[in-house]
């Protein structure tokens, strides 16, 4: 058995090239805490546990790394499906594994106490049992284009900003100066374009339509009366900070090369995210149920 992080990286594309059943064994999940939440060393690795037993991967090659080169802590979560000793590879949840990952992470803020997802899927209740959250909202779908951006990156597209933050703003506005000093409060624009309407983050345009059907100017019009532009302040036409999808991020398709060089690389598959490499602040691995190394993977830091 290896010891170094390098050398477990060698291992698993070892094993991960012995697979004939998938193509892209090798999973990779992101797990992020709110903005004003740091999880200590001990925290990160409860986590990384609560997570794989969950996905039922607990005797799985794993490698995990804490970044903050965001606004916020977020953790990579790479393991191969391929079982170390059956050589099977594992489905979790028979592909429904971002519904299971809402539910781990319903527990991990409840046994480790962060502050629930705000409109979370699922909460613990007083008996200590995950149950389905009855006061959340289901969002709006990104389109297409927008999803593939979250895909390819693991960041949040403009059109999902743009719901998160100012859904409930134009929600609940009841005049246009007042949907207009919210949507500044929280970094957002809203500007007429042709006949519709467009919500602006940074300098992406957004359909206004595309966050609400409601949100369209005709019905806004019909509820707020004649249009009326607003005044904003200069931060909100600056480019917004990159942030991870969500507390699940998602999960992306990783293949290898066949030369063991270069790992990972990018792979595609549906509803599935990465983010570009940034600084890594913490780090683990395991292989075959080995407990986590003390080093970083890819630099020179210790642990």
């Amino acid at each position: 058995m290896t010891t170094t992080v390098a050398a477990q990286k060698r291992e698993m594309i070892s094993l991960a090239e012995e697979s004939i059943q998938s193509k892209m064994p090798v999973t990779h999940w992101i797990l992020s805490w709110q903005e004003n939440e740091q999880p200590s060393r001990e925290q990160v690795d409860e986590a990384v546990s609560l997570f794989l037993r969950g996905m039922g991967l607990a005797e799985h090659q794993t490698i995990y790394a804490l970044h903050k080169n965001t606004g916020n802590y977020h953790l990579r979560i790479v393991v191969n499906r391929t079982h170390p000793y059956t050589k099977k590879v594992i489905q979790p949840h028979h592909g429904f594994d971002i519904e299971a990952a809402h539910k781990i992470i319903a527990e991990i803020e409840y046994k480790q106490g962060w502050a629930p997802q705000i409109n979370a899927r699922y909460r613990v209740n007083e008996q200590g049992h995950v149950v389905r959250n009855l006061l959340h909202r289901a969002q709006v779908k990104p389109k297409v284009k927008a999803e593939d951006f979250e895909n390819a990156t693991g960041e949040k597209s403009a059109q999902r900003i743009a719901q998160e933050r100012g859904h409930a703003v134009i929600q609940n506005a009841s005049c246009w100066e007042e949907l207009h000093a919210g949507l500044d409060a929280v970094g957002l624009r809203f500007a007429r374009k042709g006949s519709g309407a467009v919500i602006f983050v940074g300098d992406m345009a957004v359909k206004a339509s595309s966050v609400d059907r409601n949100f369209s100017l005709s019905k806004l019009c019909k509820r707020l009366g004649a249009f009326e532009p607003g005044y904003y302040s200069r931060r909100t036409f600056k480019k917004p900070a990159p942030e991870p999808v969500s507390h699940v991020c998602g999960r992306s398709g990783w293949s290898t090369r066949k030369s063991g060089k270069g790992w990972p690389r990018k792979g595609s598959s549906l509803k599935r995210g990465r983010r570009k490499n940034g600084k890594i602040w913490d780090s683990g691995s395991r292989s075959a149920g080995r407990q986590p190394q003390p080093v970083l993977p890819g630099t020179d830091f210790p642990y």
